[in-house]
C-alpha cells in the first residue's frame, strides 16, 4: 500500500508493505517502518521481542477479563510477558522523557 505520511519535515512517502520474504508482522516494522522513519530524520526507538506476543503490555486483573477474553487470547497468542513488559516499559518512559519535555516559555 502507498501512503504518505505527514511529518514534522513535511509529508514522506511510504510503502508499507513488507519487503519481499519479510512475511507477516512484526517483519514489517523493522523492514519497513524502520528504515523509512531513518530517510525521514524522525528519531525513533523500535525493538521487536520475539519471545512476547501481541498486547505484551496488558497486565490486566484476571477479574476484569471475560472467558472470552482469554479464549481469544490464546487463540491470537496475546498475552502479558513480563520480561518484555518491563523492557518496553522502560525504553517507552525514556523516549518520552527524551522527546516531550516541556519546554520553557520564551519572553
Amino acid at each position: 500500500m502507498n501512503v504518505s505520511i505527514a511529518t514534522p519535515r513535511g509529508e514522506m512517502p511510504a510503502d508499507l508493505r513488507p519487503p519481499p520474504g519479510a512475511g507477516p508482522w512484526p517483519g514489517v516494522v523493522p523492514g519497513v517502518l524502520e528504515p523509512a522513519l531513518t530517510a525521514a530524520g524522525i528519531d525513533h526507538d523500535i525493538k521487536v521481542y520475539p519471545d512476547a506476543g501481541h498486547g505484551f503490555l496488558n497486565d490486566h486483573d484476571p477479574d476484569d477479563i471475560t472467558r472470552l477474553d482469554k479464549v481469544i487470547a490464546v487463540l491470537a497468542a496475546a498475552g502479558y510477558h513480563e520480561r518484555s513488559a518491563r523492557d518496553a516499559r522502560r525504553r517507552i518512559l525514556a523516549f518520552f522523557r527524551k522527546h516531550l519535555v516541556e519546554t520553557p516559555a520564551k519572553a
